[in-house]
């Protein structure tokens, strides 16, 4: 099972979404998210977004004596009621359990326990008068859930009396221009310093008492909130995805994707309501979040399938295919998208073969079709990044980028000469001078150090004095000037020239200049560090035979056998 939810930052990010999920996720697994969020609680205790998720979650399946014991966990928290939210958090949990007791039928208890939640909020009747100074003016929570239990009590008197006490109290009983309300509706709604179930219990009963003040916000409020929240969800998937990837947080997605599905659900039901949202804005508005929250599902559960698949791609693209477009509502656009997001996590092949299924947009064509040509790079494809780069002014390289695609190119197919070839011309033109250590080692594979040679005045030309030492010293070691041939090699590394392709090249010198010692010297001391086997064992084996030590000379031939049968 997945340790997903028994971390408290992702129990926080869901504890108020458990409220919304309904019958959209399977029993098992919210019996396994159950599992995870009581295991983290052995060590948090008190976490109350632990607590607020477990109500949610067993809500969701009926089982009422689970959340009641759940919930009553805050209980035997340390008591710091006079700190605010510490206060608002318990009066929630108790307007909760208050609830629960209700759903099971245990009228009396839950009377009780709807009274202590009123007791702890200002008397909505004398709270405008009083202003209570131990309560900050600017949080509406406590009246809120006094409110909330005078709805669970079935009090229409007591309800109607303290919600209009609370508009008055926040300064809400004006109308407030459509302008200045979509532009900044925060300042004008209460019930989202709750959490979903009661913002959406508020709702309900300011239906079941016909009170209109206000109803319309509110309804607006949820909706918006929820669309930022689902987006918030879904952020923090992708962002895990795309630094760790998607199979950090697969748990996550079906859990979304549940959100997402009652969230919209419960928005129908209350529009649909008789004069629910009687302002067009507002209407078009909650239309366009609805609309929202709706592909935030179908994005999670796109992509849950795409995750699955990427680590265990059996079933053929074309079926693939058909199954996600039945999960997108056939826009091909999202899945590719979401294609895009997911990088190199299917292999390459099976990416390649889905989007050429897929009919997609241009720019969303063009932005995968460079995504390819990346996953194609990164892979040592070149040839293959080369021709899709061909296919698109957009993604085609250019000037230097150009260039080393070109010699990598080469290099993948083997043509190390043409890739010599092609850098030296580039280096001429004075393009790529940074790579002239590349040109060296490129340079290993022509077959005479002195093929090297014409190059001097190139590397001269352009002021690249590393090289120039390396090919000056071969000269000076092929006249016996050693000394002076040594020193120029040394001078070449203190001019940048790397270290280890200077060792090789020093070898390669001084074999053709006649000096097999000081070869076998260099050439053990590079097959100790396994560098350029390919090159050193040959310059080995023919100096140990220059100097007659053919069972030296055999030993090399053997273990550089058995280093190329590896």
């Amino acid at each position: 099972m997945s340790s997903y939810f028994n971390d408290t930052d992702h129990i926080a990010l869901f504890a108020a979404g458990f409220d919304l999920i309904r019958d959209e996720l399977p029993k098992h697994h919210i019996l396994e998210i159950i599992t995870e969020i009581n295991d983290e609680l052995t060590t948090n205790p008190y976490d109350y977004n632990a607590i607020l998720a477990l109500d949610g979650l067993y809500d969701a399946i009926d089982e009422r004596d689970d959340a009641i014991v759940a919930l009553s966990r805050y209980k035997d928290r340390p008591n710091q009621d006079f700190i605010d939210p510490e206060r608002v958090n318990r009066t929630i949990l108790l307007l909760r359990t208050a609830r629960q007791r209700m759903k099971k039928g245990e009228r009396k208890e839950s009377e009780r326990l709807f009274d202590e939640v009123i007791a702890r909020a200002p008397d909505a009747t004398t709270w405008i008068a009083e202003n209570p100074a131990d309560f900050p003016v600017d949080s509406p929570a406590l009246p809120l859930c006094a409110l909330l239990a005078y709805g669970y009590k079935n009090d229409k008197r007591g309800f109607t009396a303290a919600w209009h006490a609370i508009l008055e109290r926040f300064e809400l009983t004006e109308p407030v221009p459509e302008e200045d309300f979509l532009d900044n509706f925060r300042e004008y709604t209460l019930f989202d310093v709750l959490p979903y179930r009661e913002h959406i219990d508020g709702i309900s009963f300011l239906f079941k008492f016909g009170i209109m003040e206000c109803r319309e916000q509110e309804i607006f409020s949820l909706v918006a909130f929820l669309e930022n929240y689902l987006e918030g969800l879904a952020d923090h998937v992708f962002n895990v995805g795309t630094e760790f990837g998607f199979t950090e947080c697969l748990p996550a997605m079906g859990v979304i994707t549940a959100i997402s599905h009652g969230a919209a659900r419960t928005i129908e039901e209350i529009i649909k309501k008789e004069h629910a949202v009687t302002t067009k804005a507002l209407l078009d508005a909650i239309q366009a979040d609805l609309v929202e929250i709706r592909k935030t599902g179908t994005q999670m559960l796109v992509l849950e399938t795409l995750t699955h698949w990427s680590f265990h791609p059996v079933r053929p693209v074309p079926d693939m295919v058909s199954l996600l477009r039945g999960q997108s509502h056939g826009n091909d656009d999202l899945i590719a998208e979401l294609l895009d997001m997911m990088g190199d996590e299917l292999p390459y092949e099976i990416l390649a073969e889905t989007v050429s299924n897929l009919s997609v947009s241009g720019e969303i064509e063009s932005r995968l079709k460079k995504k390819r040509y990346t996953l194609l790079k990164n892979m040592g494809r070149y040839n293959e990044a080369l021709a899709l780069a061909a296919q698109d002014d957009t993604i085609m390289p250019k000037g230097e980028d150009y260039d080393l695609l070109k010699i990598k190119a080469f290099e993948e197919s083997g043509q190390y000469i043409e890739a010599f070839n092609y850098l030296l011309d580039c280096i001429k033109d004075g393009r790529l001078l940074n790579e002239v250590p590349r040109l060296f080692e490129l340079g290993l594979c022509l077959e005479k150090p002195e093929d090297l040679r014409f190059a001097l005045p190139i590397l001269q030309s352009q002021g690249i004095s590393g090289g120039a030492y390396m090919l000056k010293a071969y000269d000076h070691l092929l006249q016996k000037d050693l000394n002076r041939g040594l020193a120029l090699i040394e001078q070449a590394q203190d001019a940048g020239f790397p270290r280890d392709t200077a060792l090789i090249y020093s070898a390669r010198f001084l074999a053709a200049a006649g000096y097999p010692k000081r070869v076998i010297g260099l050439c053990e001391k590079m097959e100790k560090k396994n560098m350029y086997p390919q090159y050193v064992f040959p310059l080995l084996i023919g100096a140990y035979r220059s100097l007659g030590k053919e069972k030296d000379a055999r030993a090399a031939e053997e273990k550089f056998r058995k280093i190329r049968q590896s």
